[in-house]
Order: structure tokens, then sequence, then C-alpha cells
């Protein structure tokens, strides 16, 4: 028996918003950015970087369609220097299917720098995205 893999390389970049979530805790009323909760897949991320208040990153995710990317972040800051946030991506509900796709997704950071002149009182500073086993520095 001969198995066939659908692999799609798409280049259009997509771009999302920042979606406050509990990644352990399901999302019965899903906000309309996306959900972010126990049942839901996230992409898995093969490089990114941090330009301006922009993330770049090139994704892939297994599913039946390629899916919006969506960052999922619980709000909080982890104290350090610079502070630190956990980020994950993700593609909403879990699809069992063989297809899968790698593509280039820009996240605006902005939100991020909101919430931390929210909680620090100061528009400039720096912290550190943990993403998919990947530090980033974010300075503004």
């Amino acid at each position: 028996m001969t198995r066939f893999v659908l692999l799609l390389t798409l280049v259009a970049p997509v771009t999302a918003s920042l979606v406050a979530c509990d990644p352990t805790t399901p999302v019965v009323d899903p906000d309309p950015y996306g959900e972010c909760g126990a049942d839901v897949a996230f992409a898995n991320v093969f490089d990114a970087v941090v330009v301006g208040d922009t993330l770049l990153a090139t994704v892939a995710h297994s599913g039946c369609s390629q899916a919006e990317v969506e960052p999922c972040w619980d709000g909080s800051f982890m104290e350090s220097f610079p502070v630190q946030v956990a980020l994950d991506l993700s593609i909403g509900p879990a699809q069992a299917c063989a297809a899968y796709f790698e593509f280039d997704t820009e996240i605006d950071l902005t939100p991020f720098k909101e919430a931390y002149a929210d909680s620090y009182g100061s528009e400039t500073g720096s912290m550190i995205l943990n993403l998919d086993g990947t530090s980033l520095l974010y300075e503004f």
C-alpha cells in the first residue's frame, strides 16, 4: 500500500490579533478572535523573528484546511528582567486529517506593548516572548 502526504506551502502572510486565553480551560463562548482551550490545536513554529511591533513566523499544522493563526496568551507576565510571556499560536479546533500546511504569518505585538504599559506604567520596555521552545526579545 502506497501512502501519499499532501504538502502545501503558502507564502501569503496571515495577520491576526491577540487573544487572551487560558489554554487549560475549554472555551464555551469563544471571542471574535478565535478559540483557545483544551481542545484547540497549536501550530508548530519553525522560524520566528521580531521586527518592530510584528512577530514574523513560519508555522505549520496538519488538518483538512489551512487554519487562521491566533496568538494565545493568558495575559500574565513572568517577573524577571526583562519580563517574560508564554505565547502559543492557536489554529482552532483540532482536525484529524492527513494534509499538512506550512506558511508564513505575521502577529501584531502592540497588544503586548499596551498590556505592559497598563501593568508597569511605561510606554517603553522589553520582554521575552517564549514561543514553542524559542525565546524572542521584543523591545519597544
